[in-house]
């Protein structure tokens, strides 16, 4: 085998597991997939809340201010999605002539013209497309075998889930902010109309 599985998903899990927030969870994502697969340009994209349009929330290509120019327009973006939504498999989307793939490829630029093929791994959860993980520019110009497909699905499958998790936990967390925030005002306003009782 490429890879020492146990090991790589240790790594993997170890990064991950402590990041409370969703870009803190795909900067480690992008980061261990680097180191991994020894490749120069990754990406993380989300899919909006709504189902539409993609984010970039994490890249080692694209400086964080370009991330929202980078982003395809909602014309695009739905063709990447609508893609995706019926092809879960990680593909080399670097010599397709579609115009999903035109798509990928201007917002992920390539840093080395022999660096190989882009590969576009979609983030999945329960069949839900949750984002996109690209990459690219390996070490070597070395080509995407089996075995790295395979790893790539592991390891977008975990990220989705966590993807998810987080974004769960966040809902959570402002519905409890919300809950305290009613509470807090049904006491005002009963004390407001203690006040205005004592004032008549």
């Amino acid at each position: 085998p490429f890879y020492d599985y146990r090991t790589a998903w240790r790594a993997f899990t170890e990064s991950t597991a402590a990041q409370l927030d969703q870009q803190g969870l795909c900067r480690a994502v992008t980061k261990q997939v680097a180191d991994l697969f020894q490749a120069m340009s990754v990406s993380m994209w989300v899919v909006g809340s709504d189902g539409h349009g993609l984010s970039c929330v994490a890249s080692s290509v694209l400086p964080e201010s370009s991330w929202a120019a980078a982003a395809p327009s909602s014309d695009r973006a739905d063709l990447i999605l609508g893609h995706f939504r019926g092809n879960l498999e990680p593909i080399d989307f670097e010599e397709l002539n579609e115009a999903w793939a035109e798509a990928l490829r201007q917002s992920h630029p390539r840093l080395f013209p022999n660096g190989g093929d882009r590969v576009v791994v979609p983030l999945t959860n329960r069949g839900e497309l949750v984002g996109l993980l690209i990459l690219g520019d390996r070490v070597g110009g070395a080509r995407f075998a089996t075995q790295d497909m395979d790893m790539l699905r592991c390891i977008a499958d975990h990220a989705a889930a966590s993807l998810v998790s987080i974004r769960l936990s966040e809902r959570l967390l402002q519905s409890r902010e919300l809950e305290a925030f009613q509470t807090m005002a049904a006491f005002f306003v009963h004390d407001l109309k203690n006040a205005a009782s004592t004032l008549n």
